[in-house]
């Protein structure tokens, strides 16, 4: 799904030697569309580490962590 791409593209970018040591900003947009997708597709279907609620600023909070994860 478009989440599991962004965060393959965050990788690749955040550990790349080049941009190793500048700062990146991540900004999710859209909450009102993800809190709609949310309601008719829970999140678990396509992460099944995630153990939360169904509410978009929980699944952002689960977000923020698999990415910063993904920074070596």
């Amino acid at each position: 799904n478009r989440m599991q791409e962004s965060m393959t593209l965050f990788s690749v970018i955040t550990n790349s030697f080049e941009l190793k040591n500048l700062p990146i900003f991540l900004i999710f947009t859209k909450i009102d569309i993800l809190q709609f997708t949310l309601d008719k597709h829970p999140l678990s279907q396509f992460f099944t580490n995630y153990k939360g609620r169904n509410r978009a600023l929980d699944v952002l909070s689960f977000f923020r962590g698999e990415f910063l994860k993904l920074v070596k």
